[in-house]
């Protein structure tokens, strides 16, 4: 075989395996090696996922295809991220419990390895559609299941997908109370209707953002399967009864639209999906109108369960800042000192405080929070920058990922799993990587990867 066509094959295999990982991302197929104590704690526990093996084939075949003219100058943002690393390696030194603290440090470098594979490659041999086809394509099939589990209130024995026991009467299990009946939420295959709600709305993002750049050249039936694939995503993303994903989702896809729709070439396209958004969604909104008006009462919010222990996590979080304001209580170890706070509880109470602001602050100090808030800083600032230099119609590109961004930023403010999670880390690193690569590269290396 000719060296050119052994690169090749390589290339087309890395590509390959990318793409997969982009469709079973959701998949919490894993294997746990050790946990802490007698009950499974997820973050008191070291495993590895389905997904994570993609990760290192694809880490690996970069490196051999780049390890004659691999850089090691970095930029700025290539540079914070290393600082915020070295501080949670650092915060190792107060660690409680080392062998979980070294799991969530190797973690992190997993997940940033990821980041500068696809800020380095994603613009120069990956499509944004194909990426978006596979994406919304695990969305979709994640929407199905979740469908069957909240007609069937219970799980679809996807045994082999990993997927959650779930029923009404099982402790832990995310669920809703309508006229005095216990309602579970939609889980899909994923350990948490939040994080299904997540990847969902990311979905709709990438949907609306195929059918816009397509409007003027798609068929009718295309534009049909499109808008049959959006009723799936927005009942799946519905049924998950998310308070504040499906709030903000509906925010910012407002927002994004309205950038779209400031664009003459995709204006009729924002005008339809806008249009098409709001049909389907008022749709479901009228159909399972007990179900939300009892979930997202004002009255049921203030004394709710997920409220107060989101409460208790926060004053825990500001405690152990307090405590180690430099250096954390150690990468990955919140779960394990909260004991100290919360006594004779249920296992599944044991949770990190649901901010990944005070979450990073709490375990790699304040030292940790400031360079990823550097990290963040450099990658929209060259964002804008780049936007600021494209043409009218090139702009939403760029729109579509940072908006998505933000929405994952305000999700923060709530929740931890982009975070902590395998499902939610993947979403949240992908996305950052996406938009520093469309950020330093040009469209015509898009171009080429489209073709591709």
């Amino acid at each position: 075989m000719k060296i050119e066509n052994y690169f090749s094959v390589l290339l087309k295999l890395e590509k390959s395996i990318f793409y997969l990982l982009i469709f079973l991302a959701p998949l919490q197929l894993r294997h746990i090696f050790f946990f802490l104590g007698e009950k499974f704690s997820e973050w008191q526990s070291i495993h590895i996922y389905a997904t994570d093996i993609l990760v290192i084939f694809i880490l690996s075949l970069w490196l051999w295809r780049s390890r004659k003219n691999f850089s090691f100058k970095f930029d700025g943002i290539e540079k914070s991220l290393v600082v915020f690393s070295f501080f949670c390696a650092l915060s190792l030194f107060m660690a409680q419990n080392l062998q979980i603290g070294f799991f969530g440090l190797a973690k992190i470098l997993e997940m940033s390895a990821l980041f500068l594979y696809i800020k380095r490659n994603f613009e120069k041999i990956y499509g944004i559609d194909f990426f978006w086809f596979a994406f919304a394509g695990g969305a979709l099939l994640q929407s199905i299941a979740a469908i069957g589990q909240f007609f069937k209130q219970g799980s679809l024995g996807l045994n082999f997908l990993a997927e959650s026991p779930i029923g009404p009467n099982l402790p832990g299990v995310a669920k809703i109370a309508v006229n005095g009946e216990r309602i579970i939420r939609a889980y899909g295959t994923v350990p948490h209707p939040n994080i299904l709600a997540a990847i969902i709305s990311t979905a709709i993002f990438g949907l609306l953002f195929l059918l816009i750049e397509r409007w003027l050249k798609s068929k009718k039936t295309e534009k049909a399967l499109a808008a049959v694939v959006f009723i799936f995503l927005a009942l799946g993303l519905s049924l998950t009864f998310s308070r504040v994903i499906i709030i903000l989702t509906l925010i910012f896809l407002v927002l994004w639209l309205c950038f779209c729709f400031r664009e003459k070439k995709y204006r009729a396209g924002a005008l339809w999906a806008g249009v098409l958004a709001i049909l389907i969604f008022a749709a479901i909104l009228i159909s399972f109108s007990p179900y939300f008006l009892s979930r997202f009462s004002p009255q049921n919010l203030g004394e709710s369960q997920p409220v107060v222990l989101r409460l208790a996590y926060g004053e825990i979080a500001l405690d152990m800042i307090k405590n180690r304001f430099f250096l954390g209580v150690g990468q990955s170890n919140f779960t394990i000192l909260s004991r100290d706070y919360l006594t004779m509880l249920a296992p599944w109470v044991f949770q990190p405080v649901h901010n990944i602001y005070l979450l990073i602050a709490a375990e790699t100090g304040i030292l940790g929070l400031a360079s990823f808030l550097t990290f963040l800083f450099f990658i929209f600032k060259k964002a804008w920058e780049k936007i600021k230099s494209l043409a009218g119609g090139e702009r939403i590109y760029l729109y579509s990922f940072l908006f998505i961004a933000y929405n994952f930023l305000f999700i923060g403010l709530f929740d931890h799993f982009l975070w902590d999670l395998q499902q939610g880390q993947l979403l949240f690193w992908m996305i950052l990587g996406i938009i520093a690569g469309l950020s330093a590269h040009s469209s015509t290396d898009r171009a080429q990867a489209s073709e591709a």
